[in-house]
């Protein structure tokens, strides 16, 4: 888990430690952790341990993805998660846009202002040509920003059915399965891009990500799949929290 698991407190990565304890009959027992790396590195200053053990989280994880694979509407949850994020992109992208416009109105504005005083008193001329030349180049950078933004919401969501998601996570299921803990490690490492997670009520949170190369890399620890992965992944990315 090394990696993919992040510090509840500052976001970063936690990182494996071992720590060795003497129970009362002198036998030595030794426990692994995952703590924040940052805490480890740099102190209490930028954060905390936030130590947990680490076949707590390991469980944790494997518990969650066996109880999302087996929910029969995981396919929908993922879907109507997906449009939600798309819907809050698009409306960003609104915001960003109306901003811009308001940025390239001020600017044109300045611009105007300068020039009519340059009109009413051209003995200033040079002073203030080299300020009208700035807004301009600001300008031109905040209209190629708008064209951006403007074609980036002309783009339609990339939604995928139900079936789609139930598809891929059956071969998810069918990949983690039977696979000893080494192994699995392994096969977290390509899909998962991190695991949040509440130390005090026990719950975590499993971000994952997939494409074509990730498919393939799946494929290889399933015998008996296809190796041409799942279709409607070809040349695409999904990535949801479950």
């Amino acid at each position: 888990m090394t990696g993919l698991l992040r510090c509840p407190e500052c976001g970063g990565a936690m990182i494996a430690s071992n720590t060795t304890n003497t129970l009362k009959d002198g036998t030595r027992k030794r426990t692994r952790y995952y703590s924040c790396q940052a805490f480890r590195s740099k102190g209490s200053t930028v954060c905390h341990a936030n130590s947990i053990r680490a076949d707590t989280a390991e469980s944790l994880v494997a518990e969650k993805l066996n109880q999302v694979l087996s929910d029969p509407n995981v396919g929908q949850k993922v879907v109507q998660q997906m449009e939600k994020r798309w819907a809050g992109q698009q409306r960003m992208i609104g915001d960003l846009m109306t901003n811009k416009q308001r940025d390239i109105t001020e600017l044109a504005k300045k611009k105007q202002r300068l020039q009519t005083t340059i009109d009413e008193e051209p003995s200033v001329k040079a002073d203030l040509e080299p300020r009208i030349h700035q807004l301009t180049v600001e300008q031109v950078h905040a209209e190629r920003d708008l064209h951006e933004l403007r074609e980036r919401s002309r783009g339609k969501s990339k939604g995928l059915l139900v079936d789609n998601v139930d598809q891929l996570l059956r071969l998810v299921a069918g990949v983690i399965s039977g696979h000893d803990t080494k192994t699995l490690k392994h096969i977290y490492q390509l899909f998962i891009e991190s695991v949040t997670f509440d130390r005090q009520k026990k719950l975590v949170w499993v971000h994952m990500r997939f494409d074509s190369d990730v498919i393939a890399s799946l494929n290889e620890y399933r015998e008996g799949t296809s190796k041409s992965g799942v279709p409607f992944f070809r040349g695409r990315t999904v990535a949801f929290v479950l």
